[in-house]
């Protein structure tokens, strides 16, 4: 009979034991994942402890009931294969692939089966394991396969986290592989070596990685606070939305935020941040989230608790924050802006929810949302979801078109130029305006690839067909600056137009003010923007004056054309005095030596008052409205002189 070395699975218990009581410790989010980590957890503690009860049982047969030797050896087999099954299950929960939902759980239902028949039936078939007649514990014909289920599951686990593994950083992918290739090597030891049981101890010790590795509590706490974070909140919300319950959101902002960065630094903004948070954790416990820096929300499941959260809320902001400034420790009172938003079991995931927190807490509103509110704002998030799904669709099937408006010149009085701009049709949702999508596709990270899109599609024109022939001397591409994020956009458009034999000086890029910029982004944009304009193409600055960032574009960034925005122009037809700021705006702009196209010219009226203003281009539907490629291509022929 082999002599067994139970101090393996004693080690394993201790190594177990530290890790529940680290697990516990720390406030960690719920989630099913860390859940079924937690049944690893105590599948592995219990298995060790039966082990070392088989140990005995094994080593002095005679010394215990036969139901009780078979029955310990079973359970312990059992729940050692169970661990190989709980991690399958795990990396099925942990990577979401839906395709793997039913292979996963066919194999689970399959493998436990499998190992319960066959250890179960043991006593009366010898198939896995049995004591001889002279009460010898031994191993049946059938033994191997308990270990063969084993590596099935491991296997399979395996393969998702392969097809996987973009899901993973470094340190995640090292542990998953521990795991795997531990319990592997631990399992081929075990068949050699049978008497040093080192399978549980391994796996106990493989758990301390994928603890710290997919279970860390860092991962749902806001900059080392006990607060929960936005990854949190997210997954709450979804809760809320499978359980299809009612909630309200006590969203909490820190009044003049920005005025704290600029008076204290960003550093101590952030200290600041931290400590509200972790006075809201305090008082909340695991109903207090941060979304932001300086962005809050506390959720609760009733409507009669909200009236005590909102007092308990404000007392969180009763006292002054330490901060230091210098050699000086200044205490620091902060505002809360505080709004209750109902949520009666809406179908709200938590990306929307975030939408919906930020637009309520930018609002003007009143401190209550009533139910109307909610449900326009609701439709007006799902409208921006779907639209963001239309326009993923449009890049990935090309289905953008580019239409083209002619720009008139006042000097030789004809037709020279055009602006390309971007048009999306939706059988469900018709014409999408730019308006609408360009901000969505900003926020989304979806511009880039518009951004290309258009380009190319310009450059295609421009090669294909006759226009410069046609007296068009430059095509106006539109550029948001969030497309400047990426130093190689540069790059990237001189291939295209090395592609199509496109002359730089053929192109004009207008920058338009769609999103704001930090300081930093801007010297990225003047940076990208100087390496072009060095290489021949022009610049614009697009809708000049209806921007904040306007004056600060005209005077840093190297551009050309200046292109007054028709709001200006219109507002002007209608206020003698508005006439006054446009005529001087004109004035500015032509005293620094920059060229200047008026948009929304419709009337003669309009383009008499410009052209003696001293323009040098106008634009509007008095010319032409966009029209698509073709049609661009008859009214040049129509007008060319």
């Amino acid at each position: 009979m082999l002599k067994y070395y139970p101090q393996y699975c004693q080690a394993a218990i201790f190594a177990t034991i530290i890790l529940l009581i680290i697990y516990f410790m720390k406030q960690n989010y719920s989630t099913k994942q860390g859940k079924v980590f937690v049944l690893l957890m105590v599948d592995c503690l219990i298995s060790s402890a039966l082990n070392i009860l088989t140990f005995y049982t094994i080593s002095f047969p005679e010394r215990y009931p036969m139901w009780l030797n078979y029955l310990s050896n079973q359970v312990y087999l059992l729940l050692f294969n169970l661990m190989a099954v709980l991690f399958l299950y795990y990396v099925d929960v942990m990577t979401k692939r839906p395709r793997m939902l039913i292979p996963v759980r066919v194999a689970m239902v399959g493998i436990l089966l499998a190992d319960s028949v066959l250890l179960f039936s043991s006593p009366y078939t010898h198939l896995t394991i049995y004591f001889d007649e002279n009460l010898v514990y031994s191993h049946g014909p059938l033994m191997i396969t308990l270990y063969l289920t084993a590596f099935l599951a491991i296997s399979m686990a395996a393969g998702i986290c392969a097809v996987s593994w973009k899901q993973f950083n470094a340190y995640q992918v090292f542990a998953v592989v521990g795991f795997v290739g531990g319990v592997f090597v631990s399992l081929i030891f075990q068949v050699m070596h049978p008497a040093y049981v080192i399978s549980n101890l391994t796996c106990a010790l493989m758990l301390f990685f994928l603890y710290s590795s997919f279970e860390n509590p860092a991962y749902y706490t806001y900059n080392y606070t006990r607060c929960f974070n936005r990854r949190a909140f997210l997954l709450t919300i979804h809760k809320y939305k499978k359980k299809g319950s009612p909630y309200e959101i006590v969203a909490v902002k820190m009044a003049d935020f920005d005025n704290l960065v600029s008076s204290f630094g960003q550093d101590n903004a952030y200290l600041i941040s931290s400590k509200v948070a972790d006075r809201l954790n305090l008082a909340f416990k695991k109903r207090a989230y941060c979304i932001s820096m300086n962005c809050f929300a506390i959720i609760c499941d009733s409507v009669d608790q909200s009236g005590d959260y909102v007092e308990r809320v404000r007392d969180c902001f009763t006292d002054a924050f330490q901060v230091e400034k210098e050699t000086e420790v200044l205490k620091v009172a902060v505002d809360a802006v505080i709004k209750l938003i109902p949520i009666d079991a809406q179908d709200i995931d938590g990306l929307e929810m975030e939408e919906i927190l930020h637009t309520v807490m930018d609002s003007t509103s009143d401190d209550v949302f009533v139910a109307e509110d909610i449900e326009q704002l609701v439709k007006d998030v799902h409208r921006k979801r779907q639209i963001g799904r239309i326009v993923g669709d449009a890049i990935k099937n090309n289905r953008f078109e580019v239409y083209y408006q002619p720009i008139y010149n006042t000097k030789e009085q004809k037709f020279t130029s055009s602006e390309a701009l971007i048009r999306l049709k939706d059988q469900e949702f018709g014409f999408i305006s730019p308006e609408e999508f360009i901000p969505i596709a900003e926020r989304s990270g979806q511009i880039d690839a518009i951004g290309e899109i258009v380009f190319r599609k310009v450059c295609e024109f421009m090669k294909s067909s006759d226009c410069l022939a046609l007296g068009v001397r430059y095509i106006e591409v539109n550029l948001s600056p969030v497309q400047c994020r990426k130093m190689e956009i540069s790059e990237t458009f001189y291939d295209m137009m090395k592609e199509y034999e496109i002359r730089p000086e053929w192109i004009n890029l207008e920058i338009t003010e769609t999103a704001e910029m930090e300081p930093a982004s801007v010297l990225r944009l003047t940076d990208i923007m100087n390496q072009m304009h060095n290489k021949g193409i022009t610049f614009s600055i697009d809708d000049f004056g209806s921007g904040f960032a306007a004056i600060d574009y005209l005077v840093k960034l190297p551009v050309e054309l200046v292109k007054i925005d028709k709001g200006i122009l219109w507002q002007a037809m209608e206020d003698p005095i508005a006439m006054i700021v446009l005529k001087n705006t004109i004035e500015m702009i032509k005293t620094i030596d920059r060229k200047i196209v008026v948009e929304g010219v419709e009337t003669e009226e309009m383009a008499d008052i410009l052209i003696s203003s001293g323009c040098d281009y106008l634009q509007g539907y008095l010319y032409s409205k966009p029209v698509p490629a073709e049609q661009y291509l008859e009214f040049l022929k129509q007008h060319h002189m």
